[in-house]
């Protein structure tokens, strides 16, 4: 006979909502269960509770949140399951509940991601004029320059003497900084090393984001025992990207005899991986 749960939430259990601050929501549930087999112990009871756990709440962040979460609009999520032996082949399991702290915006239903819009300097030579490739500014297809030679005025020209090329200027385009979470058993940092600095569509990183995505390496916050074989451990932490509309590209010059002008070209400057 396997581990059965015989009652659920009995006196003891509790549920704190807090109509001011939500990050101050609990709750506590216990549950009696019953062991077919005297060898059966803790870790028997807790796989147990949370099989029960995902079975009544499935439609409910992957089962691990508070079955009246929706009634009280709070994000109580599972934090800790403890077990208790109370006789013979019987057990009480106590599930602890706290609300958790939205610090992101959701991908698929469990992984939040933490995200910052900014800015990132980049060199280059056009001027906008409402035109942009791969992101950069590049009016009159790359001849509108920003800074041509011997202008009189501070408005964009065309730079047309061989022997001065334009000045760059720095355009701040817009990036959005992700931090996705990750927890594995394999040891993320040879990973790491061979893609940071590279890139890959956005919607690698996250679905529907179009852009393209820079890896800039990892975060490891935390190593812990697995609980299996002796020495394994889970290595938890966050990816870090940088994310742009087009592409991440610098712009170079070059005199174009047959327009007789400068004319700028963008290129790609960092090589891409598979995400």
């Amino acid at each position: 006979m396997a581990v059965s749960v015989v009652a659920t939430d009995i006196p003891g259990s509790q549920l704190t909502i807090a109509y001011t601050n939500y990050l101050n929501d609990s709750a506590t549930r216990k549950f009696v269960l019953q062991c077919g087999d005297p060898a059966d112990g803790r870790a028997a009871v807790i796989t147990k509770v949370k099989a029960h756990l995902i079975a009544e709440t499935e439609a409910l962040s992957g089962g691990y949140a508070h079955p009246d979460s929706d009634t009280f609009s709070s994000t109580l999520k599972v934090n800790r399951i403890s077990a208790q032996c109370i006789g013979t082949n019987k057990w009480i399991a106590t599930v602890e509940y706290i609300a958790t702290e939205f610090t992101g915006f959701p991908s698929g239903v469990t992984t939040l991601y933490k995200s910052k819009v900014s800015h990132e300097s980049v060199q280059c030579y056009c001027a906008p004029n409402g035109q942009f490739e791969d992101g950069l500014p590049y009016g009159s297809n790359g001849k509108l320059m920003m800074n041509p030679p011997g202008s009189s005025s501070s408005e964009p020209g065309f730079a047309t003497d061989p022997q001065r090329p334009p000045a760059p200027w720095y355009y701040s385009r817009p990036v959005l900084n992700i931090q996705k979470p990750f927890s594995t058993s394999v040891n993320p940092v040879s990973k790491a090393l061979a893609s940071a600095g590279k890139t890959a569509p956005a919607r690698v990183v996250l679905t529907g984001l179009d852009g393209t995505a820079r890896y800039d390496g990892l975060d490891m916050t935390s190593t812990t025992n697995s609980g299996g074989a002796l020495g394994s451990v889970i290595y938890s932490g966050v990816d870090n990207y940088t994310i742009v509309q087009g592409t991440f590209a610098q712009q170079k010059i070059e005199w174009n005899q047959s327009d007789g002008c400068w004319r700028a070209e963008n290129v790609s400057v960092y090589q891409t991986y598979g995400g």
